[in-house]
């Protein structure tokens, strides 16, 4: 009764599975991490380097950038580095010419959600869609 779920479970599962294979749960390494995993990887990332965390505050967008292309290749995809990278310059684009700003646009996004890395996440995630 649960086969749809199949392939976001392992989605899921292999998130943290690293290109180099330093990851767990598995120790994947490479294409044998499933390309979904390795989408929400690189969104997981930054989302984790632009949030505050009780050890340290939120990074910006550009240190955030910075270090996603540092580990590009080596944790992370880097085709899918490149590309988020790539999509991110664009929405900036358009978030300028609209006037607003990222901070804005996740404030517009989150209000009313009860978990605020939840937008944030789906604002990286989407950034891979066409």
């Amino acid at each position: 009764p649960l086969e749809f779920f199949g392939e976001g479970m392992l989605i899921v599962r292999h998130h943290h599975e690293r290109i180099d294979g330093s990851g767990y749960p598995d120790g994947l390494r490479g294409g044998a991490i499933p390309l979904g995993s390795r989408i929400v990887a690189v969104a997981d990332v930054y989302d984790a380097l632009t949030s505050d965390r009780a050890y340290r505050r939120r990074l910006s967008h550009a240190t955030a950038l910075e270090r996603l292309h540092c580990e590009a290749g080596q944790t992370l995809d880097g085709e899918l580095v490149a590309l988020f990278a790539e999509r991110e310059s664009h929405a900036a684009y358009f978030l300028r010419k609209q006037g607003l700003d990222r901070l804005s646009l996740l404030r517009a996004i989150s209000h009313g959600a009860g978990d605020a890395s939840s937008p944030r996440m789906a604002t990286s995630l989407s950034l891979f869609s066409s």
